[in-house]
Order: structure tokens, then C-alpha cells, then sequence
């Protein structure tokens, strides 16, 4: 068998597709191809007998290589350089998609290995990378340091800064306090304090002492007086009848706490004999017209209510109590506290016969 014997691969299927009839969409341009193959006649009988030996030689190896499936690796340039050469050469001149050479494939390979990145090298963790330096100690070629990008200065003016307020002087305060919160009927009491602007005191100021008797609304100034280096003050109040409310007062309406003072009435009795009784008299000085007085025995570790009374316009009670018996007995005339006054109390004993 001659090397263009087709004969033994008639049945392989690339050569039934070559020789089977051509397809109406094939040669719908049949004439076109006619006419233009007329005017190339010259040209086109160099072609025919490159074509017919290209053919012949091309289509040997090309069904050499169908048979070991050789034709696949040409298409992939699987094959060894002069065998992919021939391959090449061989299928070039047919009207088929040859295989590239040996060269080009060479050519993209190293094309490819240009475009295609350097895959970057893993940096453990902590480490850093530094710009490789030459011994001068400048950048290796080729590699740029990475720019410090510096602030740029801002040209707008800054607001001026505002100024700090100066801080207001502390308030003016008054203390007020009085020598006795509870006083007999009578008895002045001696309101005294300090003026001060924070710990610093307020020298040569007037203050004013103000009482406002329980059941009144309008306060009164009952002693005057101005402070001393220190700011303090002491102020006597006159004597009090009945409870009362103090402050002092300055000028510039600086007011001190208000402080409670209580007045207790001062009671005393009188006792007469009528027959086999006594008449006991009780006046209570501080107390008020119409106050109850109320009289109680001693009867044993108990005190017994045994009667009671009002206060008349002269502020005065009568109780009537047995005379002297076989034992001696306690007796004590209570006044109760009021709005006016505080409570207040006397104790008197008729003595056995």
C-alpha cells in the first residue's frame, strides 16, 4: 500500500465527511465562487497542485495521527516541537483550522508568563516587608517606596478662642441662731449671726432683728444692730409674751433662717379656807382669756383629773378642794399648750390634820 492509498481508512469518519456530498446551504454560493474562481485561473493552478500534494501528504498524516488520537494533541500542542512543526506545515495549505507551530506556541507561553501577575508571597503574621535598598542605601530599582502622604496645612483663619467668663462672686448668706428655743413668760433672748460672701465675712453691714408673733402675718423689727470685722452680729430681742418667730434682716433684703421660740406662762396660786374646804385661785400670767385649767390629784403612782376650769378676762381660775384630812394630798393646776404659749404647770399640797 502506497502512502496516498486511502483505501484502509475509507470507513474512518473523517473521510467520509470529506468525501460525502456537500449540503445545499454549502453551495448556495456556488456561482459567486464559479465566476471568481474563472478570473484566478493562473494563480489558481499554482494553488491546485499545492493544494493536491498538501492534500495527499496532509491528509496521510492526518490520519496517522486520527488513529492515535494524535490530531487531538496537535489541536492542544501536545506534541514534541518538530512533530508539532510538521503537523503545521502538513495542515496549513488545507482549508481547515490548522494547529499552531512549535514557535507560537513557544511565543504564548512566554507571553503568558509576562501578563500573568507574580503571585504575591505570604507575609506571616508580625512581620513586615520592607523596599529592598541597595548598599548606598536608596531604592533597589525598579521599586518605588511607598509616598508619606503629609497633612496639608489648612489656610482658613481659626476662630478666636472666646474668653473665659469671670466667675460671678459668691452670694451673700446670713446665719441666724438664738440663745434659748423655750423661755419663761417674760424673758429676752439674744438672736445672734454672721454675714459672710462665701468664707469671707461682710464687715460694717446693718442688720436687723424681725419678730412675727404666732397668729399675726406682718413681721416687726425689734433691734438693730451692724456687723462686726468678721461679719457676725448679737441682737437682744425685748421680752416675749407670747411665741414668736426671729430673723435678721440686712438692709439689702439678706434674710437668715426663721427660728421658733416658745413662751411658757408663769401660773401661781392662792388658797382660802370656806368651812371644811379650801378655795384654790390660779392666775396664769401668759396665758390667754377663755384657756383651759384643768386640776389633778396625786392617787397613788397615778395622776386623776378631778376638775376644770377657764381663764376669765383676768386671766384667772378658782378650784375648790377638801380641807386637811387624815392624809396629806397632791394637787396640780395644769394650763395646756396653745398656739400663743406653751404648756405650763403648778404644783400645791394641802397637808394632813
Amino acid at each position: 500500500m502506497s502512502d496516498d492509498d486511502l483505501t484502509p481508512f475509507r470507513d474512518d469518519p473523517l473521510l467520509v465527511a470529506l468525501r460525502a456530498p456537500a449540503e445545499p446551504h454549502e453551495l448556495a454560493d456556488e456561482d459567486s465562487a464559479l465566476a471568481m474562481f474563472r478570473q484566478s485561473l493562473p494563480a489558481r493552478t499554482r494553488r491546485r497542485r499545492a493544494i493536491t500534494r498538501a492534500t495527499v501528504g496532509g491528509a496521510g498524516i492526518l490520519l496517522g495521527l486520527g488513529l492515535t488520537a494524535g490530531v487531538a494533541a496537535a489541536y492542544t500542542t501536545g506534541l514534541p516541537d518538530p512533530v508539532q512543526d510538521v503537523v503545521h506545515a502538513a495542515l496549513d495549505p488545507l482549508p481547515v483550522p490548522a494547529p499552531p507551530s512549535a514557535d507560537h506556541r513557544a511565543r504564548k507561553q512566554a507571553l503568558r508568563q509576562l501578563v500573568l501577575p507574580a503571585s504575591p508571597r505570604a507575609t506571616a503574621p508580625g512581620s513586615s516587608t520592607t523596599t529592598p535598598r541597595t548598599a548606598a542605601g536608596t531604592p533597589a530599582p525598579g521599586r518605588q517606596p511607598e509616598a508619606t502622604r503629609s497633612p496639608i496645612p489648612s489656610t482658613a483663619p481659626r476662630p478666636a478662642a472666646a474668653p473665659s467668663p469671670t466667675p460671678a462672686p459668691p452670694k451673700a448668706t446670713l446665719t441666724a441662731a438664738v440663745s434659748r428655743r423655750v423661755v419663761p413668760v417674760h424673758t429676752q433672748v439674744v438672736l445672734s449671726g454672721r454675714l459672710s460672701r462665701g468664707a469671707e465675712g461682710v464687715p460694717n453691714r446693718r442688720v436687723y432683728a424681725a419678730e412675727l408673733v404666732i397668729g399675726d402675718t406682718t413681721w416687726r423689727r425689734v433691734a438693730t444692730g451692724l456687723t462686726g470685722g468678721d461679719g457676725t452680729v448679737s441682737l437682744t430681742i425685748p421680752a416675749l409674751t407670747s411665741n414668736v418667730r426671729l430673723r435678721l434682716v440686712t438692709e439689702q433684703g439678706i434674710t437668715s433662717p426663721e427660728l421658733p421660740v416658745s413662751v411658757v406662762p408663769t401660773l401661781s396660786l392662792t388658797m382660802t379656807r370656806s368651812g371644811n374646804e379650801l378655795v384654790v385661785t390660779v392666775t396664769a400670767d401668759g396665758g390667754r382669756p377663755g384657756d383651759a385649767l384643768n386640776l389633778l390629784r396625786r392617787d397613788g403612782e397615778a395622776w386623776t383629773s378631778i376638775g376644770s376650769t377657764t381663764l376669765s378676762n383676768e386671766r384667772s381660775g378658782v378650784f375648790s378642794v377638801p380641807g386637811p384630812g387624815a392624809a396629806r394630798m397632791r394637787y396640780v393646776v395644769r394650763l395646756p399648750a396653745t398656739r400663743v404659749h406653751a404648756a405650763s404647770f403648778k404644783e400645791f399640797v394641802v397637808p394632813a390634820r
